[in-house]
């Protein structure tokens, strides 16, 4: 055993600076065992040492008894020596041009350290992603990379993680750190509204909140409410039966009640975790607001409901900066944000791509009329019907975009679609 392995192990800091200034040190040089310096040291928690040995070149992903140094010093590591640890054995590079490639051999130390079973302290594990992660040039495609990079048994590494580190993660990867917004262009754009997909990473939570008693728990009526709204299912006794019995299936100590954390893993089972939706960027506050007040009354069995999401300063401080892929769209001047359930088809798209007989064109046009009815009997004119408008969610018609609608008496034409004369609107 060398002078460098004794000193390493002991820990004296000022012995191993010396001998790494010898010019013919080989800091990579293994006993008998396999067991290097940087090894050694780690599994004695000589933090000092372990940062000089990285500093002159060590190679941290030598395994020392089937362990890598980062798992043998976990308990002891630093902000800083974690970093240089790390950044020795990344599973991703950045070439010269700025294309993000997988390394051809790392050794998984970026996993390991993320994993929650590795005894890193949950503060550095934290304060470490956020210095390598949190730059804004590293860019959205580098996050995304290393958040979804897998360990050696496959898994992501955002799976295996605590949870204030998956906390951290997305909400560097999404759009106010909760929505994940879809690849390509967007749904619709025009001169007042953008509209995409994205998953809500966050809508679960936040529905157990609403409906949820002063205690936190969720009874079996609050959780049909939920799943109203996260499904916008019809209110008819059959929906509400089978609910019930989901509800009994996951009380497992049959208390009546869920906690927030049994509601929250329902979803995780049901939904995957996360809830595809349809997210509108609205350009006037004036539209924004008539969206918002007119469904205050109606039923999302007929109009199209509005989930639960982020107060609406949220979406201003971070829509600046956020961009849309494939059609340069200035999102700032798109600040008034809606969250709705994401549609299987609107009836345009029924029209143009499906073959539907006589029974379904029907039963489709019956359910826009029920629809239309039901704006009628609360005392408000939709104001821009058309095919566009209507939308099948969950086998069911349902009229969207209520930023025309006014109420019966009161002029209509705040919004209006060329070429398009609204039933509503003739008298």
């Amino acid at each position: 055993e060398t002078a460098l392995y004794k000193a390493a192990e002991k820990g004296q800091v000022a012995v191993v600076r010396q001998l790494l200034e010898h010019p013919d040190i080989n800091v990579n040089l293994s006993n008998d065992r396999n067991q290097t310096a940087l090894g050694k040291a780690a599994q004695y928690g000589n933090i000092g040492v372990i940062q000089l040995l990285l500093d002159h070149g060590a190679d941290p992903s030598i395994l020392d008894k089937d362990k890598l140094v980062l798992e043998w010093v976990a308990p002891y590591l630093t902000h800083d020596v974690a970093i240089r640890l790390l950044q020795l054995d990344f599973p991703v590079e950045r070439s010269a041009n700025g294309n993000i490639a997988a390394r051809d051999s790392h050794s998984f130390s970026w996993s390991t350290f993320l994993d929650s079973h590795v005894p890193v302290d949950t503060s550095v594990r934290v304060a470490v992603v956020a210095t390598l992660l949190g730059s804004e040039k590293d860019g959205d495609d580098w996050v995304r990379e290393l958040a979804t990079a897998k360990d050696q048994h496959g898994r992501e590494a955002l799976h295996t993680t605590d949870a204030a580190t998956r906390d951290l993660l997305n909400g560097l990867r999404f759009f106010c750190g909760r929505y994940e917004l879809f690849d390509g262009p967007p749904i619709h754009v025009s001169a007042t509204a953008v509209v995409v997909n994205a998953y809500d990473h966050g809508v679960f939570r936040q529905v157990f909140e609403q409906f949820a008693n002063d205690c936190g728990e969720l009874d079996k009526k609050g959780f049909q409410a939920c799943g109203r709204l996260l499904g916008q299912q019809p209110t008819d006794v059959k929906k509400k039966v089978d609910a019930a019995v989901e509800f009994d299936l996951w009380d497992k100590d049959k208390s009546g009640y869920l906690s927030a954390s049994e509601y929250i893993r329902y979803c995780d089972q049901t939904y995957g975790g996360k809830l595809k939706v349809a997210m509108k960027f609205m350009r006037n506050a004036d539209e924004h607001a008539r969206e918002v007040d007119t469904r205050a009354d109606l039923d999302i069995h007929f109009v199209l409901g509005l989930l639960p999401t982020l107060p609406q300063a949220t979406f201003h401080a971070n829509v600046a900066s956020l961009t849309l892929p494939g059609r340069g769209v200035a999102m700032a001047n798109y600040p008034h944000v809606l969250v709705m359930p994401a549609a299987d088809r609107s009836l345009e798209d029924v029209f143009l791509k499906e073959r539907p007989n006589d029974n379904q064109i029907r039963s489709m046009l019956h359910q826009v009329a029920e629809a239309l009815a039901h704006l009628h009997d609360h005392g408000v004119v939709h104001g821009d019907l058309k095919k566009l408008n209507v939308l099948r969610v969950n086998h069911r018609m349902r009229l969207i975009d209520m930023d025309a609608a006014t109420p019966f008496g009161a002029p209509v034409g705040a919004k209006f679609s060329s070429g398009s004369l609204p039933p509503g609107t003739v008298l």
